[in-house]
């Protein structure tokens, strides 16, 4: 049972694959050792074949790998993997990985990826708070920097459609591991005192933000197995199971940013499929469009009976929590308004915004927001992690920043109105809506955003000329 991403990805090894992620999520919950020990095991059998393939011209292997290595983010911090497997590794090897790639690849760097470097590196060079530190580094700069290196790369390249089948297989693979853990680590339900705000002790004792957001990627990718029956798990009635579980599992975070991410994704997902009018390598799936309002109503079942499970389990506490409530309200002892309803995220971008007006050119520098909007606010400096990647990027980036979030609006652009000319053009669209969204709740803190967004770079890429 060897680690390879040939093995990993065949569908036909769909079952073993599952139950052996699903061990792996068990024994993550207890113990650090079985993930660190399989981290490393993955790259001593795949790292070198997938930098021998790229020198070959194709990119399928090294996608799998930094996609599959990247589904396990979650793992890292959950089992509190550190040194071995550093908590952040997901950026690390993103950016380490895919310098690597740009340096062996035979293809030509994409221009927009060189835009998107040249306006993010300047602000790295200053701090206008004085309190940037490498934490800061890390959450700011990092992901950006990684989009930017993977549009470079992944935009001189085209997708196939079994190139994103597999990828999608082998991402949900490490999400079913984090998936086990997650519910494994989270207490008897009894013992809960369910709150209207995000519940750390449901996700695993992670960053409940972070958390939902992986697993509102689970669902979407398991109903996209579904959809496109390509049965994940071997079996479509267990796909329908485990995304049950996902959603399950994610509404009991109370951070509501995974789930409507992964509601509005696979509608999108639904919709760019009817309204696109390419030929698919499934001929029966063509001829059988109607089946794509079958299988929503499908997922909208099992969202529906989850989601009233859940709503008794926590006494009513997720409809309230949906509808934007919080104790001060649901008390009556504070008013209901638009930035208790975002859970202060409006309010973060008030701030930001004024960052912005204050240094309006260049920003304020990586890291320097979240400080000096505190510090304009209260006269303090105190540290908020960012959560709106556009806000942040105006303040901390100025209207370079601007340029970077528009760039990244054009890229969404380009798929859509070349999804009758690429392959898997649907998937490819929903998954930059889903990346596009995370961006809005947790900035680009998850892997879900700077991957996807790179991955999704593959639509910029033209058709090889046809030989004569």
């Amino acid at each position: 049972m060897k680690p390879t991403l040939q093995n990993i990805s065949d569908p036909e090894q769909a079952l073993k694959w599952t139950i052996f992620h699903t061990v792996l999520g068990v024994t993550s919950a207890f113990t650090p050792w079985g993930f660190i020990l399989y981290f490393y095991a993955v790259l001593y059998f795949n790292f070198g074949a997938s930098i021998k393939a790229l020198t070959k011209g194709g990119i399928l292997l090294f996608t799998l790998l930094l996609g599959y290595l990247q589904g396990f983010e979650q793992i890292a911090k959950v089992s509190r993997t550190f040194p071995f497997v550093p908590s952040e590794y997901a950026k690390y090897i993103s950016i380490i990985f895919t310098l690597i790639a740009l340096f062996v690849s035979k293809k030509q760097s994409n221009g927009l990826g060189i835009a998107l470097l040249v306006l993010i590196m300047p602000a790295i060079f200053y701090d206008r708070s004085g309190e940037r530190g490498w934490a800061e580094v890390v959450n700011h700069f990092l992901s950006p920097l990684a989009v930017a290196l993977g549009v470079m790369l992944w935009g001189g390249y085209r997708p196939t459609e079994q190139s994103i089948s597999r990828l999608m297989r082998v991402i949900w693979f490490g999400l079913v591991t984090v998936l086990v853990a997650v519910y494994i680590r989270t207490p008897d339900y009894d013992s809960l005192d369910f709150d209207l705000e995000a519940n750390r002790s449901t996700a695993g004792g992670g960053s409940t933000n972070q958390v939902s957001t992986a697993l509102g990627f689970g669902m979407f990718l398991t109903f996209f197995a579904i959809y496109k029956r390509q049965k994940f798990s071997g079996y479509r009635l267990l796909d329908m199971g485990i995304m049950g579980l996902f959603a399950l599992q994610t509404l009991l975070t109370f951070s509501r940013g995974g789930m409507i991410g992964a509601v509005i994704a696979i509608a999108t997902l639904v919709g760019a499929s009817m309204l696109t009018k390419q030929k698919s390598a499934d001929q029966t799936a063509n001829k059988k469009k109607n089946l794509a309002i079958l299988y929503l109503a499908a997922g909208v079942v099992i969202l529906y009976l989850v989601f009233n499970v859940v709503d008794n389990i926590t006494g009513g506490k997720l409809t309230q929590r949906y509808q934007g409530e919080t104790e001060g309200t649901a008390g009556g002892y504070a008013e209901k308004d638009l930035n208790r309803m975002t859970s202060g995220r409006s309010g973060i971008i008030e701030e930001d915004l004024e960052v912005w007006q204050e240094y309006p050119l260049l920003g304020s520098g990586i890291g320097a927001s979240p400080y000096l909007r505190m510090k304009f606010q209260t006269g303090d400096l105190f540290y908020i992690t960012p959560h709106i990647e556009i806000s942040r990027l105006l303040a901390e980036h100025g209207l370079l920043g601007l340029a970077y979030f528009i760039i990244l609006m054009y890229l969404g652009w380009r798929i859509w109105v070349r999804r009758n000319k690429i392959p898997s053009s649907d998937v490819i669209f929903a998954l930059y809506i889903l990346a596009f969204i995370s961006s809005f709740h947790s900035a680009m803190r998850t892997f879900v955003t700077p991957f996807l967004l790179s991955v999704c770079a593959m639509s910029l890429s033209k058709p090889e000329p046809k030989r004569a």
